[in-house]
């Protein structure tokens, strides 16, 4: 048996556990009516209509979405910001979220990773007015000092 027989053995096998025999046995009937071109139309079809996936939101991207209806004035800080966590150039552990939504007065939350902390984090930032959100974007765009020690200052001696 050659190596490109035994493969197609192996796929027919496959597509019989898969579909049961009498229903692809059903199918190559009615391919065998058809011409090879009208097979490739079909095949051609149906990749058209084929649904090309979103990505998903991340509960940070909602959040965003949310929080931007509710403050348009805090926009562009606040997606410098979202994008900073994103990219862990801004509070890069969770320890580091809790202790700044501590010095934020908030009771730091029970999340468990950085990213169910990032909406908490959103909605603490738009409780802050636009220049203190402006000095927080660009303090979390800036290297060298940490970003925490950064906005703790610009917090509390903002």
């Amino acid at each position: 048996m050659h190596v490109k027989n035994a493969l197609l053995e192996i796929d027919v096998s496959l597509l019989f556990l898969r579909y049961g025999k009498d229903v692809v046995l059903d199918c190559i009937r009615q391919l065998e009516e058809r011409s090879a071109d009208e097979v490739a139309a079909a095949v051609s079809a149906l990749s058209k209509g084929a649904k090309k996936r979103q990505p998903r939101k991340s509960a940070l991207d909602k959040a965003l979405e949310i929080e931007l209806q509710r403050r348009p004035d805090l926009a562009e800080p606040l997606r410098v910001v979202a994008a900073n966590f994103d990219s862990k150039r801004f509070l890069p552990n969770l320890r580091d979220v809790r202790r700044f939504l501590e010095k934020l007065g908030r009771a730091p939350e029970t999340a468990k990773t950085r990213a169910q902390a990032g909406p908490v984090l959103l909605q603490a930032l738009c409780e802050l007015s636009r220049d203190e959100l402006a000095e927080i974007a660009s303090a979390s765009n800036a290297t060298g000092e940490s970003g925490l020690a950064l906005l703790t200052r610009a917090i509390l001696h903002g």
